[in-house]
């Protein structure tokens, strides 16, 4: 048969009945067309009827496992009526900037802020005596401490060594400025302090190494046989709690 032949609906009805269809093998759920739309294959061509029943031809494809248009978008193809168009995205990112506020230049209303006028404020004179630091330490650290060291001090060296070493309150004085210059100074030991290659006057002059080394061997602020077993269990810093009650109440006296 002549493919490029044209056929009417009743040809190719007849040709079907004929039985020289090529889909007469075919099982109804193999049928890819649509039971609403009257179709017709005939080789590269479709036949449609339209609502005035009026044959229609279209060209199709070769391969019967294509996928057929549906009848509207058949009739849309022919007819010469525009396809719809696509509605336009509308792109939401671009925003609108935020207009500036307006800046407007009004009458300052005094009575609303009040009376801005400065006044002086009287400075109070420095005295012409100063303070030197040694006297701030003493404000705080005052006799009474400083002897509470020396006393302590003693008292445990004899109950660990049975030997006084006899400080006095100068001493532990001396002592407590030395600590002082070493923090000023650094040295890589205690003892480099008084090396010959390494001495530093500022602290070797003060006290002897053995002396300095032997209130610090001994250095105490309590009684250790005056505390209970409680106190100790119970106050970590029970070595130092009465001396530190004392400087707390020094500070106080001055706030």
């Amino acid at each position: 048969m002549n493919k490029n032949k044209k056929l009417n609906i009743e040809d190719a009805l007849a040709f079907i009945l004929d039985g020289e269809s090529d889909f007469e093998d075919l099982s109804e759920s193999d049928s890819e067309f649509e039971s609403d739309v009257s179709t017709a294959v005939v080789s590269n061509t479709k036949v449609v009827h339209d609502d005035n029943n009026d044959n229609i031809i279209f060209p199709i494809s070769e391969s019967l496992t294509q996928e057929s248009s549906t009848r509207d978008d058949m009739l849309y193809s022919n007819s010469s009526a525009p396809l719809p168009k696509k509605s336009k995205i509308v792109n939401n990112k671009k925003q609108k900037k935020a207009s500036l506020p307006l800046w407007k230049k009004v009458t300052l209303d005094n009575d609303l802020i009040g009376d801005i006028a400065f006044q002086e404020v009287p400075i109070e004179p420095i005295p012409d005596e100063t303070t030197t630091p040694y006297e701030y330490f003493k404000m705080f650290v005052d006799d009474n401490l400083i002897d509470i060291i020396a006393e302590q001090s003693s008292l445990y060296s004899c109950q660990s060594s049975g030997t006084n070493i006899s400080v006095t309150s100068n001493e532990i004085e001396s002592f407590i400025g030395v600590f002082f210059r070493m923090g000023l100074v650094k040295l890589p030991s205690v003892r480099s302090y008084w090396e010959t290659f390494m001495n530093y006057d500022g602290v070797s002059s003060i006290l002897s190494r053995n002396r300095f080394l032997s209130i610090l061997r001994y250095l105490h602020f309590v009684d250790n046989l005056n505390v209970t077993d409680e106190v100790k269990k119970n106050d970590r810093a029970w070595k130092l709690r009465p001396w530190l009650e004392k400087l707390r109440e020094n500070f106080l006296s001055f706030s």
